[in-house]
């Protein structure tokens, strides 16, 4: 079972900041994109950014501070994706898509918490790092992280003789007897061949 997230309905209570998508075509069919064009964007505490079937392009530099980004709609993994020529480091990234996911064009950092609310997240051969902070929540068979073409989730911990230890939620747990010391840990998402044996769909690397 995975740990379930505390509060979250508390804090999209608090302040809001709602960006509202822009028709870039006169076409039935548009595309909105937020885009942060060589500025500075900075949240204040604990707002809320709100991308409804929106892409993020990060061109500029964006300070996350302890806010939210959350990722709602129904549109396509494309519709939603996260890009830029700047890689973004979000606090909490919040995926509510009532159909299908999102996807990453960028490798990205996540300090705080990926809750996954529902819908999904293709890495796109792209890599999440949780660092030493970040976590994932709610993560199940319904609304999952996975990679259409590779990429990885990389978590960094201190583990010193751990027992039955999950490190950011990312579904392996660890036990030793020994100090581990600063410890890498990778989840891919590709099938791996071991003496002509094929795998699930997930690996793990451990580097002590």
């Amino acid at each position: 079972d995975q740990p379930r997230s505390r509060g979250l309905g508390d804090v999209y209570k608090r302040q809001f900041l709602t960006i509202t998508a822009i028709f870039l075509t006169t076409q039935c069919i548009s595309q909105h994109t937020l885009k942060i064009a060589g500025d500075h964007v900075k949240v204040s505490g604990s707002t809320i950014i709100v991308l409804n079937n929106t892409k993020w392009v990060n061109n500029g530099s964006f300070d996350a501070a302890i806010g939210h980004v959350k990722i709602s709609g129904d549109g396509s993994n494309a519709q939603s994706a996260i890009s830029g020529t700047s890689n973004t480091t979000f606090y909490n990234l919040d995926i509510f898509k009532s159909n299908n996911g999102i996807q990453l064009n960028q490798p990205i950092q996540v300090n705080g918490n990926i809750a996954m609310f529902s819908g999904n997240i293709d890495l796109n051969g792209f890599d999440i790092d949780l660092g030493a902070t970040g976590s994932i929540f709610e993560e199940s068979s319904n609304s999952f992280i996975y990679g259409s073409s590779g990429g990885e989730i990389i978590k960094t911990v201190d583990l010193n003789s751990p027992t039955n230890e999950n490190p950011g939620n990312i579904g392996v747990n660890i036990t030793s007897s020994a100090n581990l010391g600063t410890t890498t840990i990778k989840r891919g998402h590709e099938v791996q061949d071991v003496n002509g044996e094929t795998s699930i769909d997930r690996y793990y690397d451990i580097s002590p």
